[in-house]
């Protein structure tokens, strides 16, 4: 009780009922510190990454009134200009359902990486997916069944892969997060333990929102360390040199094993360019 009178004395103190709200709306709701309030808008390189496949891609993002993606917009310079939006699909829950690309049969027929169709299925209440399915429309390889395993925080710990056709192909891979709350990988797809990753201090890009951390399988606070150019005022990276292309050379972002898979599957040029969508937040 007398903690509270002490209050009440002090904000008696200052002068003008404004100052008086604004000390009582900070006691009840104190700031967090580096509050990230940008959410991404568009990811591009600048020139290919790679000269000899001279080839560029790009993706701008859309939201609903909710803050969840529901449309990325890709643009393929891959030896022709091929667009394909690519839909995200949530139940009534807003749990992520779907993955869908919307592939015309020009593009279909001459462009060989394309986005791929993910189904996410989840049981009963849960917030989180059993397993996802990707469709490849591929005979020889088939669709990908990839069950997912989480640790008490609620993150992917484990994954174990399979093809429809060939149960050979069967594969696992585990991580654990550290101190930090940065993903390690513990078990590849070799079987073995991999070096640790090394992160900066910057945010992740998967830390924006649930969905790039599903769809990613990285929940990590921080960023991998690579050459950042120049990042915003939060930290997130606005130009960086990262002068490669994802593990599989397209938009696939669902390789668990592959740490350094491309945010959004956007293969990176000399420079890689990221926009955003920012409201005034806190940065104190």
């Amino acid at each position: 009780m007398k903690y509270f009178l002490v209050l009440v004395i002090t904000v008696m103190l200052f002068p003008g009922c404004s100052k008086i709200k604004d000390f009582l709306d900070d006691y009840r709701n104190p700031p967090q510190p580096n509050e990230i309030t940008c959410r991404l808008d568009t990811v591009y390189p600048v020139e290919p990454g790679i000269p000899a496949l001279d080839r560029t891609t790009a993706a701008g993002i859309h939201y609903n009134d909710k803050g969840n993606p529901v449309l990325v917009n890709y643009t393929f310079d891959h030896y022709g200009i091929f667009h394909i939006p690519v839909h995200y699909i949530y139940d009534e829950k807003d749990r992520l359902i779907e993955i869908l690309p919307v592939i015309d049969s020009i593009t279909q027929k001459d462009l060989y990486e394309k986005p791929v169709r993910v189904v996410y299925v989840y049981e009963g209440n849960s917030m989180v997916p059993l397993r996802d399915t990707i469709f490849r429309n591929d005979f020889t390889w088939g669709n990908e069944i990839e069950e997912l395993y989480y640790d008490a925080a609620g993150r992917i710990n484990r994954v174990f892969r399979k093809l429809t056709t060939d149960a050979s192909y069967d594969l696992e891979t585990r991580y654990t997060y550290d101190a930090k709350g940065n993903k390690q990988v513990t078990l590849d797809f070799e079987g073995k333990t991999p070096p640790p990753l090394e992160y900066s201090d910057n945010p992740s890009l998967y830390s924006l929102h649930p969905v790039w951390q599903l769809i990613h399988k990285d929940y990590s606070k921080n960023s991998l360390k690579v050459p950042v150019k120049t990042v915003n005022e939060q930290g997130l990276p606005e130009s960086l040199d990262y002068n490669v292309v994802s593990g599989y050379y397209g938009y696939p972002v669902h390789d668990a094993a592959w740490p350094f898979t491309l945010f959004l599957g956007v293969e990176s040029g000399k420079e890689l360019r990221y926009e955003y969508q920012c409201t005034e937040g806190n940065n104190k």
